[in-house]
């Protein structure tokens, strides 16, 4: 039942239309034998009320996958999905771009998915954001409510632009090099 709650300003998300001139990323490493939210948004509301609009952003599903819609593309199954499951207990790190209506999710420096042609939909007036829960009603293999990560989540961080495969590659070579001392 823990969660940060971030400030909303830097991600300048559009508060109605849609568009794909829109540029973020983020990073963070995880460890988990369970399921939950790592990344979510919402219009407005925090646990334990229901929000009136939400996009889990990025998630361990329960099977394990990791899921990432960043964020709203007007449509619940525009969403990456590992092939592979990620609740096996050890250090993983993610990375989720988005830019120019493509986004890219890349699991320990490698590229496992991306999704094109994704405008960007506002939704709400008012933003939240949300490590280690988020709403989940309605998206797939989720709990259907406040979805509370079950694990451990570090070095988050939310970059204004779209990372390069480089700097990823680079991201994850510095942290798994931290990691395995």
């Amino acid at each position: 039942s823990s969660y940060v709650k971030l400030p909303s300003a830097p991600f300048n998300y559009p508060t109605s239309g849609n568009t794909s001139n829109y540029n973020l990323t983020v990073s963070a490493w995880f460890k988990t034998a369970g399921s939950g939210m790592i990344f979510g948004q919402n219009g407005g509301a925090d646990p334990p009320n229901a929000p009136s609009g939400w996009v889990p952003a990025i998630y361990i599903d329960t099977n394990g996958k990791i899921r990432a819609s960043m964020f709203w593309h007007n449509d619940v199954s525009a969403q990456i999905v590992t092939s592979a499951s990620y609740n096996d207990g050890l250090w993983h790190q993610l990375i989720d771009t988005y830019s120019g209506g493509t986004e890219s999710l890349y699991v320990d420096g490698a590229l496992v998915g991306s999704q094109s042609s994704k405008d960007e939909y506002g939704y709400s007036g008012t933003y939240y954001y949300f490590i280690g829960t988020g709403y989940a009603n309605s998206w797939a293999n989720t709990n259907n409510d406040w979805f509370y990560f079950t694990g451990s989540i570090d070095d988050v961080r939310v970059y204004n632009r779209a990372l390069s495969a480089t700097d990823v590659g680079n991201l994850y070579r510095m942290g798994h090099a931290t990691a395995s001392k």
